[in-house]
């Protein structure tokens, strides 16, 4: 955690709020089976933060990313900025008093916990064949396998009769409204939904466990 904050001139140092799991396809599927252990270990990570002075732009979220290159008694944890990575990757900016209820011009996915995605257009499909606006090379996915739309501001994402199916925090879902820190998992490719902030206003937005 220590090598991933981020310092601002007011004081206040921000804890990352993404924290990906990495590990052997087995393994993974093992973490996301076990939800006590991942709430707490969630937990252990607000209180290690709250215990340092650490302050939460949001609520943390934890992603598991299955990797085969990784042995199965070994699991890698990284630790990012949201925000912070999406400005970097994309080099953008959102306006200052930009409507929260509008998602559709800085919303954006983590792709396997590294890859950003943004979303721009009112419509995205997602699979894995390459004349998908999101391909993805997974051969457990679908060739036209969801849609994300934009619905009157709001992103929804929409399973296409997909094989595998696709899940929302853990739920299979015909189609969901999604919410920033909403997990999608497509086969073995777990995706982030996540929406630009504006940091500006973050002293009204610092998550507060009380």
């Amino acid at each position: 955690m220590k090598a991933n904050l981020d310092p601002q001139s007011d004081g206040i140092v921000w804890a990352p709020s993404l924290y990906t799991l990495a590990a052997s396809p087995s393994r993974a599927a093992e973490l996301r089976a076990n939800q006590p252990l991942l709430d707490e270990l969630l937990q252990l990570i607000i209180t290690t933060g709250e215990e340092a002075g650490l302050k939460f732009a949001s609520y943390p979220v934890i992603n598991i990313t299955p990797n085969d290159q990784i042995g199965s008694e070994e699991i890698r944890m990284y630790a990012q900025h949201r925000v912070e990575k999406l400005v970097e990757t994309m080099a953008m900016s959102v306006e200052a008093g930009q409507s929260k209820e509008n998602q559709g011009t800085n919303a954006f996915l983590i792709i396997n916990g590294d890859e950003i995605f943004p979303l721009k257009g009112g419509v995205i499909n997602v699979g894995r064949n390459s004349e998908n606006q999101l391909s993805i090379k997974d051969p457990h996915i679908s060739r036209f396998h969801a849609q994300i739309r934009l619905v009157k501001g709001r992103y929804m994402i929409f399973d296409l009769d997909s094989t595998g199916g696709t899940f929302v925090n853990g739920q299979r879902v015909s189609q969901c409204e999604l919410l920033p820190g909403d997990v999608i998992y497509l086969a073995n490719t777990s995706i982030i939904f996540g929406v630009e902030e504006d940091r500006s206003s973050s002293e009204t937005q610092e998550y507060n466990p009380d």
